[in-house]
């Protein structure tokens, strides 16, 4: 998915330092529950995989 936003504001939220607050209060959020951690690395795993079997068909045509 592509997201489009204008540079103008980009400009304006980096000059201001909001689009780092966001990000530190994103991260400030509570833990992940390890479990949950474990599950997201998983998905990403099998992605990762499934893009890789991608990349090699491309490759072999």
């Amino acid at each position: 998915m592509t997201c489009w936003i204008n540079t103008s504001i980009l400009h304006e939220l980096l000059k201001r330092g909001d689009l780092m607050n966001t990000r530190k209060e994103i991260q400030k959020g509570p833990p992940p529950d390890p479990a949950e951690k474990l599950k997201r690395i998983s998905k990403l795993q099998h992605k990762i995989e499934e893009l890789q079997r991608e990349l090699d068909r491309l490759q072999k045509e």
